[in-house]
């Protein structure tokens, strides 16, 4: 019912693997019945939805990769073409299941959260805490060069080949890096900010992920006003 293959990373010899079973290759159809793993005994794990490229309150997700602190990785392809997808309503099940209490470290939490809603999961409604280690993908590859002997890995062409638009196996790799790279930045950083008596700010930041989604989705009027007269004194 599918096939298996093996992606080595060159640089530290790890491996991750993925099962891939056979799909139409014209269809998005899920027809994989390979199980999603286990997340039991991890508390906290990198994270990184693939989208297509809409507004964060109406982006779809293409699949997702994870990163755990002990190693075990995988992309999980939901609307890939000629992909081997996972039913959409096995995903949310396992979701709802696996990540439940747990911490997801991500380049951007306020992206996951929001594309997770529009998925029909609420991590909030989870108890997941959220940590926002660099706010954008593009800062990720920067400060995995300065902080980590990981670097993010470069998918060219995007422009014209979007990420969504492309085969899981295509993505999945520079996808579980993200997430690889989101986890190991917070394992460097955490050390620090707690040494400079900053977890309280931290927490703080992480607390308020939740509820500036939900003001972003639904809006908010603004006292226009009043906001020019802040900018002038400030």
């Amino acid at each position: 019912y599918g096939t298996s293959a093996t992606i080595r990373n060159a640089d530290d010899e790890s491996e991750m693997s993925l099962s891939l079973p056979f799909t139409n290759p014209t269809s998005i159809m899920p027809y994989t019945r390979q199980p999603l793993p286990s997340l039991a005994g991890v508390d906290r794990l990198g994270f990184d939805f693939e989208t297509d490229l809409e507004p964060n309150h109406r982006r779809t997700p293409y699949g997702f990769s994870y990163y755990t602190p002990d190693g075990r990785s995988g992309y999980v392809s939901i609307r890939h073409s000629n992909s081997a997808n996972y039913d959409e309503e096995t995903v949310r099940r396992w979701m709802k299941t696996e990540l439940t209490g747990k911490t997801r470290v991500c380049a951007e939490a306020k992206h996951e959260t929001a594309v997770a809603r529009n998925f029909g999961v609420s991590f909030e409604d989870l108890g997941c805490n959220g940590s926002d280690e660099v706010l954008a993908h593009v800062f990720l590859a920067l400060l995995a060069q300065e902080e980590l002997v990981d670097r993010k890995i470069e998918l060219k062409g995007t422009k014209d080949w979007p990420i969504h638009e492309r085969p899981a196996s295509e993505v999945a790799e520079y996808a579980v890096m993200d997430s690889k790279l989101a986890l190991q930045l917070d394992d460097v950083y955490t050390p620090r900010i707690t040494d400079e008596d900053l977890d309280r700010v931290l927490d703080l930041e992480n607390s308020i992920i939740y509820a500036t989604e939900e003001m972003e989705r639904n809006g908010a009027y603004l006292d226009v006003e009043k906001l020019v007269r802040w900018r002038d004194e400030v």
